[in-house]
């Protein structure tokens, strides 16, 4: 199950233009016009790795790129990505600034929206940026948008998904490595420290080499931005956000909203529904991981990052930001109006149901809770047929102390003491029409 690590808060729609909002992303024409666009660029690609690699290894990154282009091209024709006029206009319009004031930049580079709600970016091998539609939500203004988007160019000039890449094949490909894995593997080596310790090794390795590169792409996506129009202190801002917004999780649902909504005609609320575990003795000190998360991490701390930037662009103490423009305003308003829908689309049932509380508790206008309503209905529904099969997890997290805020526990606690029958009447009683 993908986890959303960040708080969903500020959900307020002030009006029952919520639908008109939602992108529709059926476009079949839009959608094999890009991948047409996209199989030619990736095929260019792939033959250029002749002029620097060959033999087995050769063969092997080209086997990866050809296999990541037939997943890539299936999440396209399962309408993860957004062909929305407006928002392709805005992508184009920054990332031609780029093209325009620095030259390192493929002439065919583009940017494609994906719906997923979180605030982050990549960048393919051949020059395609995937930027997620919550970058809309999340950030303040264009100006950090463009931070995002030159950090990910950066990436891409440096070549740092191909040398990942290339030395990953290395590894595999190294006859010493390969055999010491495999005596691990075999049932008749004693597995302790030594085992432990080599695969411990390698990871780190691997989680320093990507902090290398992190740094890196910092430091020359500023120097990309700085040619441009865009207000250079926003590059710092834009990372004060992701780090806002990775660390926190969802808050403030009242629990008086569980009695409102769950005490329905067919079924008494019950309080032990509420019943939360006593974190309050929890020793979070006994949580340890056998491998230090720091070291494995491929995104260094955001603070070791500015820390960083600052240090070597001293001007960027001054973190200053710009106002939004009025049609990054109105992407904002679509980036929220889709956040429920979109998370629905991602199977994440759990935190979409955990936002439409929050949308019923804010909101008091009879059409957005018949809305809202509505989404409760088919949101339980699914939660259901999973708890039924077994697979409620799928959709729903454990709580994590060390994760969750109080209120999101809450949530967490009320979804999992349901039995699978109490989880139907909610369902059926949302599933009709309100009043």
């Amino acid at each position: 199950m993908r986890k959303l690590g960040f708080l969903f808060f500020c959900l307020s729609l002030v009006s029952f233009g919520q639908k008109e909002y939602i992108i529709d992303s059926a476009d079949f024409a839009k959608r094999e016009a890009f991948i047409k666009e996209y199989t030619s660029s990736n095929a260019v690609f792939i033959a250029s790795l002749e002029q620097n690699y060959q033999g087995k290894k050769l063969k092997k990154l080209k086997e990866i790129f050809e296999e990541s282009e037939k997943d890539f091209i299936k999440e396209i024709r399962e309408k993860n990505f957004i062909f929305d006029e407006q928002i392709q206009s805005k992508v184009n319009e920054i990332l031609q600034e780029f093209k325009n004031t620095s030259s390192e930049i493929p002439k065919n580079a583009t940017i494609l929206v994906s719906k997923n709600p979180t605030l982050n970016a990549y960048c393919l091998p051949d020059g395609i940026f995937v930027a997620n539609i919550g970058l809309f939500y999340w950030l303040d203004n264009e100006d950090q948008f463009a931070g995002v988007v030159a950090h990910e160019i950066a990436h891409k000039i440096l070549q740092h998904s191909l040398q990942l890449q290339s030395k990953l094949v290395d590894e595999e490909l190294n006859k010493t490595h390969t055999n010491t894995l495999k005596k691990i593997q075999q049932k008749n080596f004693k597995k302790g420290d030594y085992a432990f310790n080599y695969i411990k090794n390698l990871l780190y390795d691997q989680g320093q080499a990507f902090k290398k590169k992190e740094f890196e792409a910092d430091s020359l996506g500023y120097l990309l931005l700085k040619k441009t129009k865009y207000n250079k202190q926003d590059y710092v801002m834009s990372l004060k956000l992701i780090e806002k917004y990775d660390s926190l999780k969802p808050s403030g649902l009242s629990k008086d909203i569980y009695r409102k909504f769950f005490t329905i005609p067919n079924q008494a609320f019950k309080e032990d529904w509420l019943k939360l575990e006593d974190f309050s003795s929890y020793n979070y000190d006994t949580k340890r991981e056998k491998f230090n998360q720091d070291s494995l991490s491929t995104h260094p701390e955001i603070k070791q990052r500015i820390e960083k930037l600052t240090f070597l662009y001293p001007e960027l103490k001054d973190s200053s930001s710009n106002k939004p423009s009025e049609s990054f305003e109105a992407l904002f308003e679509k980036a929220k109006h889709n956040i429920i829908p979109n998370l629905m689309f991602f199977e994440e049932y759990g935190v979409a149901t955990y936002l439409t509380l929050l949308s019923l508790q804010r909101n008091s206008d009879d059409k957005l809770q018949t809305y809202y309503k509505e989404i409760l209905g088919k949101n339980f529904e699914i939660m259901y047929q999973a708890r039924k099969q077994y697979k409620l997890n799928r959709y729903v997290e454990r709580i994590d102390p060390m994760e969750h805020s109080e209120s999101y526990m809450q949530f967490l606690s009320f979804i999992w003491n349901l039995n699978a029958t109490e989880i139907k009447n909610i369902a059926d009683f949302y599933s009709q029409k309100q009043p």
